[in-house]
C-alpha cells in the first residue's frame, strides 16, 4: 500500500518535523496522502499524531479562558477522543471484515482515524464543529477507499451503518434515563391519561 512519495509521513521521533506535513498532506492532498500510508509500526505513531491534532483547539482555548482550564480540559479530551477513536477502528475493522471481504485490521484504522484527525487541530471554535466532523469523516472514508481498496459505496455504508447504531444506543439510553426518574415517568403518564381524555371527549 506504501510508496514513492514526498509526504512526510508522521514519526514520533520526528514529531516537530513530520507533524506539519501530516497536516497540510491530509487537508490538501488526502487521496494521495491515503494512497502511499505505510503500514503501521504499532499504536504509538497514531496515538501521538492523533493526540497532536487534539490538543491544538485546547492549547488555543487555554488562551481565552487561562491554564487552569486547559488542564483540565486536555486530559478529559485526549481520553475521550482516543478511547472513542479505538472503539470507533474496532468497530470498521469487524465491519470491513464482514461486509466488505477487507482484511483491514484495528491497527490500521486506527492509523486511518489519526491521520484523518488533522482538521481537529483547526477546531477552534463552536462553529467549526459540525464542519470539523463532517471533514473528519470524509478523510475516514477516503481512506478505507484509497488505503483499504475497499468501495466507496460499502465503505459509506459501514461507516452510516454504525453512526446510525450509535445514534441509536444514544437514544435509547436518554430514553432510558428520562424514564428513570420517577417525575419524568409521573408526567409522562399524565399526559397520555391528558391525551386520552381529549380522544375520548371528542367522539
Amino acid at each position: 500500500m506504501a510508496g514513492q512519495t514526498d509526504i512526510r509521513y508522521f514519526d514520533r521521533l520526528k514529531a516537530s518535523e513530520t507533524i506539519v506535513s501530516c497536516f497540510f498532506a491530509a487537508l490538501t492532498s488526502p487521496l494521495k496522502m491515503f494512497r502511499h500510508l505505510p503500514a503501521p509500526q504499532g499504536y504509538k505513531n497514531s496515538l501521538i499524531l492523533m493526540a497532536w491534532f487534539m490538543v491544538i483547539p485546547s492549547i488555543m482555548l487555554s488562551i481565552t479562558t487561562g491554564i487552569i482550564t486547559a488542564i483540565v480540559i486536555i486530559p478529559v479530551s485526549l481520553f475521550f477522543g482516543l478511547g472513542t477513536t479505538w472503539l470507533w477502528s474496532v468497530y470498521l475493522a469487524w465491519a470491513s471484515r464482514h461486509f466488505t471481504g477487507s482484511k483491514l485490521s484495528t491497527e490500521e484504522i486506527f492509523q486511518i482515524c489519526a491521520y484523518s484527525a488533522a482538521p481537529l487541530a483547526v477546531a477552534w471554535g463552536e462553529y467549526m464543529a459540525t464542519a470539523v466532523s463532517l471533514w473528519n469523516l470524509i478523510l475516514v472514508w477516503l481512506g478505507l477507499v484509497y488505503y483499504g481498496k475497499i468501495g466507496m459505496g460499502k465503505a459509506a455504508f459501514i461507516m452510516l451503518a454504525g453512526i446510525a447504531a450509535l445514534a441509536l444506543m444514544i437514544a435509547i439510553a436518554v430514553t432510558v434515563t428520562y424514564l428513570w426518574i420517577p417525575e419524568n415517568v409521573e408526567m409522562l403518564l399524565e399526559t397520555v391519561e391528558t391525551l386520552h381524555n381529549v380522544m375520548t371527549g371528542s367522539r
